[in-house]
C-alpha cells in the first residue's frame, strides 16, 4: 500500500518519513529517490538519523541518476544524450529536408532563419520533458475546427527533428527519464523494492512515468510532500497538494489503496498553529488575542532594528530569556545586516548574523594570496612585502614591520634592492634582521619554482590541449556561423 506522507515545513513530516525509511533499511533495504539539487544534503541528515551502519542499507539518487543507472543496467544507453551543437544541427537538417520537399504549408517562409531554429529547439525540448510526441500535436491539430495548419507543420517540423536525431545515434537529453521509465515498467525494474520519494512538489511528465513504473510492482512506496491540507486561495503549496492527487489517481490505476498520513507539529503554540493554517485563505478565522504575536509598525528600517534589539534587552533583562532562545528573522539580510549589526553593538547585544562570506576574505586565505602575490611578480614590490609582513599569521612581530615600513618610506626602498643587505641599516641591525626573515623564504619558493612553467607547458602538452582547444574553438565558429544566417 503506497503511504503519502504530508506536512508544512518544520512539521514531523520528516521525523515520521525517516522512520519509515528506518525500518525498511532494517527489513533489508531502502532506495530513497530526491530532487537532484537536494541528494548530498538528504544523505547528511539519513546518515545522522540512521547512524553509520544502517545508512550502508539506503541508497540515495536524484532523479538524473537514476535514470542513468536504469538505461545502463537495461541496455537503454545505445543512444547519447545531443549538446547544444547536435541540436543545431540536428535541427538545420530537418528544416532543409521539409523546405526542399515543400510539405509545410503556414512556416516554410520561417525555416532556416537562425531564430525560428532556436525557437523551434526550445519549444520541442519543453514539449518533450511534458510528454509530447509528433503524432499527438498531429491529432490535436485534426481534432480542431479548421485543422489548425500551423500545428501540423510544428508537429512534421517535429518529426524530422527526430529522426534527424536518431540518425545521427542521437537522442535529446530530456527524453532519457522516458526511456528510463519504459525500461523499468517493461523489466519490472523496482520489483521487490522499497522506494521512498523525498520533498518533490511536481514530477515532469516523463518522470511521472518512472513513479507510475515504481507503483505497478514495487514491494512499498512512500511519498514525503511538503503541504498542508488544501486550503484555497493563494496556497503557496498548491502545487505540491496537485501532485498529492495525481499520485493518488496512480495508484488507484493499479488498483492499490493509499494510506495518507498528515503530520502536524509546525507550530509552538495555539495561536501559531492557526496563523501558519490560516494565513493563505481568502477568509481566514478571527480569534482572541493571546499575547503571543504582536504585529508592530516601523517608519523605516533603522527605526525597525532599534525596536528589535531594545526587545531583545528587554526580555533579557526583565523575563529571564536567553540570548541562544532568540532568533531574528529577516528579509533581505546581506541589505539590513549592517542596521542590524549597529543597533546590537549599541544594546551590547552578543550576535551571530548567517551570512555567506567567501573563503577568499578570510585571514588564511588573504596571507596565502599575498605570499603569491609577492613571490611570482618579476621584481619584488614594497607594497606586497609589507602587506605579508603585517599578517596576522607573519612571524614577524608588529613593531618590527612598522620600523620596516618606515625605512622604506625614508630610503625609499623597492625592486632588486630587497634581495641585498640594506648599506643603510647599519646603524638599526634589526631593519636587516627583519628584511632576511621576509626575504628568504620568498627567495627559496621562487627559486623551486624556477621550471613550474616549463613543466605545465610538457604537462599540457601531454594532454593535447592545443588540440582540444583548437576543435573547441572551430566548432563554435561554425555554430557562430549558423546563427548569423
Amino acid at each position: 500500500m503506497p503511504e503519502i506522507i504530508y506536512g508544512r515545513n518544520h512539521s514531523l513530516r520528516e521525523e515520521v518519513f525517516f522512520s519509515r525509511v528506518k525500518a525498511a533499511a532494517e527489513s533489508g533495504g531502502a532506495l530513497v529517490i530526491t530532487p537532484d539539487q537536494y541528494s548530498f544534503e538528504l544523505d547528511k541528515r539519513l546518515y545522522e538519523y540512521m547512524g553509520a551502519r544502517l545508512f550502508n542499507s539506503v541508497q540515495t539518487m536524484g532523479i538524473s541518476r537514476l535514470c542513468g543507472k536504469i538505461c545502463r543496467t537495461l541496455g537503454g544507453n545505445r543512444l547519447e544524450n545531443a549538446d547544444d551543437n547536435a541540436k543545431l544541427i540536428a535541427m538545420y537538417k530537418a528544416q532543409s529536408r521539409l523546405r526542399g520537399e515543400g510539405r509545410l504549408e503556414m512556416l516554410s517562409r520561417s525555416l532556416l532563419r537562425p531564430s525560428f531554429v532556436s525557437e523551434c529547439i526550445s519549444l520541442f525540448g519543453s514539449l518533450t520533458h511534458a510528454g509530447a510526441t509528433p503524432e499527438t500535436l498531429h491529432i490535436t491539430a485534426e481534432s480542431t475546427l479548421n485543422g489548425s495548419p500551423k500545428l501540423k507543420d510544428l508537429a512534421l517540423i517535429f518529426a524530422e527533428y527526430n529522426a534527424a536525431l536518431e540518425e545521427a545515434g542521437l537522442r535529446g537529453s530530456v527524453t532519457e527519464s522516458a526511456a528510463a521509465a519504459k525500461l523499468a515498467r517493461e523489466n519490472r525494474f523496482f520489483a521487490g523494492e522499497n522506494v521512498f520519494f523525498e520533498a518533490f512538489t511536481r514530477f515532469s511528465a516523463d518522470e511521472f512515468e518512472l513513479v507510475k513504473s515504481v507503483l505497478s510492482c514495487c514491494q512499498s512506496a512512500v511519498f514525503s510532500l511538503v503541504c498542508g491540507e488544501s486550503e484555497g486561495g493563494s496556497d503557496p503549496f498548491a502545487e505540491t497538494v496537485r501532485t498529492r492527487a495525481k499520485i493518488e489517481d496512480a495508484a488507484r490505476d493499479c488498483d492499490l489503496r493509499v494510506k495518507l498520513t498528515p503530520c502536524g507539529g509546525c507550530g509552538r503554540s495555539p495561536a501559531l498553529e492557526h496563523i501558519n493554517g490560516s494565513l493563505w485563505k481568502y477568509r481566514p478565522e478571527k480569534r482572541a488575542s493571546q499575547g503571543v504575536v504582536k504585529l508592530v509598525s516601523a517608519a523605516d528600517p533603522y527605526e525597525e532594528a532599534e525596536y528589535v534589539c531594545a526587545e531583545i534587552h528587554r526580555l533579557t533583562r526583565e523575563e529571564g530569556l536567553r540570548y541562544a532562545d532568540i532568533a531574528v528573522i529577516c528579509g533581505g539580510l546581506e541589505e539590513n545586516s549592517q542596521l542590524l549589526s549597529g543597533a546590537a553593538e549599541r544594546y551590547e547585544l552578543p550576535y551571530y548574523i548567517d551570512t555567506k562570506t567567501s573563503a577568499l576574505t578570510s585571514v588564511p586565505a588573504k596571507y596565502l594570496m599575498s605570499l603569491l602575490e609577492a613571490a611570482l611578480t618579476r621584481e619584488y614590490r614594497t607594497e606586497d612585502l609589507l602587506r605579508v609582513a603585517k599578517s596576522p599569521l607573519s612571524t614577524i612581530f608588529d613593531y618590527e614591520a612598522n620600523y620596516l615600513e618606515e625605512f622604506c618610506i625614508k630610503w625609499s626602498v623597492d625592486g632588486n634592492m630587497w634581495k641585498t643587505p640594506f648599506a643603510e641599516a647599519t646603524q638599526n641591525p634589526a631593519i636587516e634582521k627583519t628584511r632576511a626573515a621576509l626575504i628568504t623564504p620568498l627567495e627559496k619558493f621562487r627559486a623551486a619554482c624556477k621550471d613550474a612553467t616549463a613543466a605545465e607547458a610538457r604537462t599540457l602538452r601531454r594532454l593535447r590541449y592545443a588540440a582540444r582547444f583548437s576543435s573547441c574553438w572551430t566548432r563554435w565558429r561554425c555554430r557562430s556561423r549558423y546563427t548569423r544566417r
